[in-house]
């Protein structure tokens, strides 16, 4: 345990939803859809750490709204 208490800081309270979205895919920079776009920005801006926070709290709201009006999620093309 260190003095400064940062490592003792978890990175993930319970669900693992930024544990799941820190191997963000390598391809990511490849891709040209919107939201690969969106996260290259955001790893270039802040950091991949701070961008599978982003990510993940990006991918739960998108979960909370499918379920709570049980609309239909489609995927943009990912080729686009």
């Amino acid at each position: 345990m260190g003095e400064s208490g940062a490592e003792d800081k978890p990175m993930v309270g319970g669900n693992g939803l930024v544990t799941s979205v820190k191997s963000i895919r390598s391809d990511i920079f490849t891709l040209r859809d919107r939201r690969s776009k969106w996260v290259r920005g955001l790893i270039d801006r802040r950091g991949k750490t701070k961008a599978a926070v982003a990510l993940a709290n990006k991918n739960a709201r998108i979960a909370w709204v499918l379920l709570k009006t049980d609309a239909v999620y489609i995927a943009e093309d990912a080729a686009a």
